[in-house]
């Protein structure tokens, strides 16, 4: 059955069937999701009115044509893949973008799809009572066109993504999102991956000279002339059409549209190629029209009969206004046009207003001017400052002011704290349309816009990434300065892109006439810094590179002062490699910060201690990733000892370095095996960062996620495996919100959160949640590692591991051989990546591949083919055991489950018997040694290979004596674990079917009567259990 979702906004009523609906807190959509409809036709004469009706994508006058390699590859892309699938189709401004998706969107309708728009929800007008049905019963497929994406905030685009229309099993999902320029594109596409989407970027080129340029002019001359009634279009010749500005699609449609009015109403038409001058022929005809309406009626006899009373005058206003905001609801409209620079009557003006430009959906007013660039033009043309001849106002620039003002008071006198009231909310829109026009005509930014944004810079904060990108191109260097200076130290994700393009612009101002080193090394890190911000880790190298190189020199001089700087700069370098999959140079880099840092600590310059804890923290992350749990270990504990010191003298500022620092100690002690003082440090960092995420959780759930997670690792290798889940969900959930974020930071972290949860579920036996959870964790690492092998593929080896065993069980449990063989194939994959990974890197890989060669060898011999499983095995065993003689402390138990599964797949091949129980003697003798100094650690592990040694004795020559005392033994130990935690699933269904074995051995040796009791018992027990 569909679900319904409404809500109800100041009267209004807005519906979907078969779709989420995701609202602000005061009820308002987000977005809106209504069908696709066809054009409506607009009569003849009401275009001749009004010829740039004719250039609005949504009437479609003009037949479709060119353009067929473009929708060649559109069709394509929506026939391909059943996956979800995503695709950028970006282009400026008039470069015919939204004609093409209206075209994709109509064949796709004629062929059976579901089509739907998904219009941004911020100041758009709630339909009156409208319920859209957006079911997909015997749809071929879901089309969803998103136009002007890259005007949405990103995380508005990450609900949109998240709804469950896009999700549906079965359903061949496309979402095509159209912007102007590709900037935002890689936050967008890596937001994508939390919902495993395929996903593609396609530029609209200008149109080609010559041949495709001159086709286009004649579709739309032939288009536009049948409204004209001219009979014969061809009178109307096709001109030179070489210059740039005519490959856009709307520049060769504004030729022929003043052509062929110009030769309908008998005047000389602009030159084709000059689109200042064809913006301004088209606006002519918008005020020859509002002059008309009123003029016809001003003639009428009797004032009570006219209706349309509004002057040109006051049209040219309510059309500035409607540019600069798009439709609102009526109360607004009628708010906006109180106190106005011209004379007019509000609600006749709205009135007026609607019969010229009718809006789009009922209940709305001030509908704008299409398309946006001849909206552009026109806010332009109306600014005073151009040369064009076409009427400026000296209202223009006052009235936007007064439009985007803020009431209220400011933080700060110096105006760098942001304001304390909301900017209104066509705020995005006005920036941006402004920022866009200013790109083209110079006297837009000086004349109007940018004294707005030095009275209220957070005014183009508040307009968000697309604005930002666009003022990036045309603000002059002080106002880019200015917002630099205003950026959020921290990351944002709906200003990242946009902050990385303006302190590009800035830095690059700065660095063409600034000389001094010092600070061309200050602007070139944060230029670094904010690139990596935007996801540009890549491009964040050259300038942490370049800052090196600046640092460098006067140390080698002998410069004291610059240390601390080369430092900062080495770590930052360090944290940039290590994120593009470079473990290896990071840990160079962060080793020398940390060694100049430590020569400052001896040296008694305590204002560095700070980056030093940072840099050690850095260091042992990095020694950990490469395998060497020691050094980690020691680096953790140092940076934990700096920590707590700091925090003894400021506690607030530095409560959150010692929750990180008490993380990284507790996973650097749970490598070297020791869990239980693992276990107390990250239950005291969690405590603490509980307390700060809750006061600030955009800070401090990103660590909190990561403790978590951490926390339940620690609790299942200790054995307590049900304690273990809850905080790995938790885990998941905090990862999964920060992934929607901030995908480029956080989504690594979604993807071994999920796997842990995964391995955490099969623990206890919960097969079906396990199976899901690890088949995302290899749907996003594949992704991952996609993008960067470096830095993802041993987490997709793990993740292919850890989906491969939860495969394996279930299929020997519903006797599935499909999922056998997909078990046995992924862990197949999985070896041959960490095999590549050891050959290239043994110190950093070798542990891995020695388990996954063990893991291989068994569940071969699971499936019965016990000689292939042997290799493996073996090499697995030899790995291993050269480990633990380098730390029988951290390897021993790795090398005790090596020598068990070595010896269970030979007794599964009942071959080199001797050898196996040499194996199964040593391996218990390292697991008893084990428990001894880690009490509770390892017994479940010594209780589960005694079971398996038991099993064997129908093929090892155990005897049924000695399998008999390793069963007992076995269930004593599963006893005293389930008295600890009664609650373990998993543990329990062993244990049951150790009693089981147990009778079928007491039956072996004789003690029939025994058997019988206990088979009895179990029998009685099973059917209590199984009752309702």
């Amino acid at each position: 059955m569909s679900k319904q979702f409404v809500t109800v906004t100041a009267g209004v009523g807005y519906g979907v069937i078969g779709a989420d609906l995701h609202v602000f807190g005061d009820g308002s959509p987000l977005y809106l999701l209504e069908n696709w409809r066809p054009p409506a036709r607009v009569d003849s004469a009401a275009l001749r009115e009004q010829p740039s009706r004719m250039l609005n994508a949504r009437h479609a006058v003009v037949d479709f044509t060119g353009r067929e390699e473009e929708r060649r590859q559109l069709l394509e892309w929506r026939d391909s893949t059943p996956k979800l699938s995503v695709r950028w189709l970006h282009g400026p401004g008039g470069q015919g973008k939204s004609r093409l998706a209206a075209r994709l969107a109509e064949d796709s309708l004629a062929q059976g799809w579901k089509v739907v728009a998904a219009l941004h929800g911020p100041g758009t007008v709630l339909p009156a009572d409208r319920q859209e049905d957006l079911s997909l019963t015997g749809a071929t497929g879901l089309l969803l066109v998103v136009d002007y994406a890259d005007q949405w905030p990103l995380t508005h685009l990450t609900w949109l993504f998240s709804n469950a229309l896009l999700h549906r099993p079965g359903v061949r999902t496309r979402v095509l999102l159209v912007a102007r320029t590709l900037d935002a594109w890689p936050a967008v596409r890596a937001t994508l991956a939390t919902h495993l989407a395929t996903t593609s970027a396609q530029a609209l080129p200008a149109l080609e000279g010559g041949g495709e340029r001159e086709e286009m002019f004649r579709a739309a001359r032939d288009s536009f002339a049948r409204h004209y009634t001219l009979t014969d279009p061809e009178a109307v010749r096709v001109p030179w059409l070489g210059a740039p500005d005519l490959g856009l699609t709307l520049g060769v449609h504004m030729a022929a549209l003043v052509a062929v009015d110009a030769l309908a109403t008998g005047v000389r038409p602009p030159r084709p190629t000059d689109l200042a001058a064809l913006a301004a022929y088209l606006l002519d005809r918008e005020h020859l029209h509002w002059a008309r309406l009123h003029s016809e009626e001003a003639h009428r006899l009797s004032p009570a009969g006219r209706t349309f009373t509004t002057t040109p005058q006051a049209m040219h206003y309510a059309v500035f206004l409607a540019a600069l905001t798009g439709s609102v609801d009526r109360g607004t409209g009628r708010a906006l046009l109180q106190d106005p620079p011209v004379e007019l009557d509000a609600e006749r003006t709205l009135a007026d207003h609607a019969h010229c430009y009718p809006p789009e959906r009922p209940g709305s007013v001030l509908e704008p001017l299409y398309p946006d660039r001849l909206a552009e033009d026109f806010l332009a043309l109306t600014i005073s400052g151009h040369h064009v001849d076409y009427p400026a106002r000296s209202w223009a620039a006052p009235a936007t002011a007064t439009l985007v003002h803020r009431p209220g008071e400011w933080a700060d006198d110096r105006r760098l704290l942001p304001p304390r009231e909301q900017a209104p909310p066509w705020t995005p829109r006005a920036v941006t349309f402004l920022a866009s026009a200013a790109a083209r005509w110079p006297h837009v930014g000086p004349n109007c816009l940018f004294p707005l944004l030095r009275e209220d810079p957070f005014l183009a904060l508040d307009a968000g990434n697309a604005a930002l990108v666009a003022l990036a191109g045309s603000a002059d260097f002080g106002l880019l300065e200015s917002l630099a200076k205003r950026l959020p130290a921290e990351q944002n994700a709906d200003l990242d892109v946009g902050a990385a393009a303006v302190v590009k612009r800035v830095t690059d101002e700065r660095l063409a006439v600034v000389d001094d080193p010092g600070l061309r090394a200050e602007f070139l890190t944060y230029l670094a810094q904010r690139l990596s911000y935007a996801g540009r880790t890549g491009e964040a190298l050259e300038p942490i590179r370049e800052a090196l190189e600046i640092h460098r020199r006067p140390v080698a001089e002998g410069s004291r002062a610059e240390l601390p700087r080369l430092a900062g700069t080495l770590d930052l370098l360090g944290v940039a490699l290590e994120a593009l999959g470079e473990p290896e140079q990071a840990l160079a880099c962060t080793a020398e910060a940390v060694e100049i840092y430590r020569e400052a600590a001896e040296a008694a310059e305590p204002g560095h201690l700070p980056a030093f804890a940072v840099a050690l923290h850095n260091a042992a992350r990095l020694h950990l990733a490469l395998g060497d749990p020691h050094r980690a270990f020691e680096h953790a504990e140092e940076a934990l000892t700096l920590d707590i010191r700091l925090a003894g003298e400021h506690p607030d500022e530095y409560a959150a370095s010692v929750a990180a620092s008490l993380s990284m100690v507790a996973t650097t002690l749970s490598a070297l095996g020791r869990n239980e003082e693992a276990l107390r440090l990250v239950e005291q960092a969690e405590q603490i960062l509980t307390a700060l995420a809750e006061a600030d959780p955009a800070t401090h759930l990103p660590e909190l996620a990561d403790v978590r997670n951490n926390r339940g690792v620690i609790l299942s290798q200790l054995g307590r495996r049900t304690d273990a889940v809850t905080p790995v969900i938790e885990a998941v959930a905090a990862e999964r919100r920060l992934a929607e974020a901030n995908p480029d930071v956080h989504l690594p972290g979604l993807a071994l959160a999920l796997n842990n949860l995964g391995t955490r579920h099969a623990q206890l036996g919960e097969f079906a949640e396990a199976l899901a959870a690890a088949e995302e964790s290899v749907r996003i690492h594949t992704r991952l590692a996609a993008a960067n092998p470096a830095a993802h593929r041993a987490g997709l080896a793990m993740s292919l591991h850890n989906l491969s065993s939860t495969q394996m069980i279930l299929g020997m449990a519903q006797q599935d051989q499909e999922r056998l063989r997909l078990g046995i194939d992924n862990e197949q994959r999985a070896l041959e990546i960490q095999r590549e990974l050891a050959d290239a890197n043994p110190a950093r890989h070798g542990e891995d591949l020695a388990g996954q060669l063990m893991a291989f060898g068994l569940k071969l011999s699971q499936i019965g083919r016990h000689a292939e499983g042997l290799g493996p095995t073996e090499e697995a065993v030899m790995l291993f055991r050269a480990l633990a003689m380098d730390d029988p402390h951290a390897h021993g138990g790795s090398l005790a489950l090596a020598l068990h599964t070595f010896a269970m797949v030979r007794a599964g091949a009942a071959t080199d018997l001797e050898r196996a129980r040499a194996a199964f003697d040593a391996a218990f003798g390292i697991w008893r040694d084990l428990e001894e100094r880690e009490p509770g650690t390892y017994l479940a592990h010594l209780a589960s290979g005694l079971l398996g040694f038991a099993g064997t004795r129908a093929t090892s020559g155990v005897t049924t004596e000695e399998a008999l005392a390793a069963v007992e033994e076995a269930i004593q130990i599963y006893d005293q674990v389930l008295e600890a935690m009664p609650d373990d699933h998993m543990q329990a269904i062993v244990r049951w079917g150790a009693y089981h074995l147990l009778a079928e051995l007491l039956a072996e040796a004789g003690h029939g009567e025994e058997a019988a009791d206990l088979r009895a018992r179990l029998a009685e027990e099973e059917a209590r259990a199984a009752e309702p």
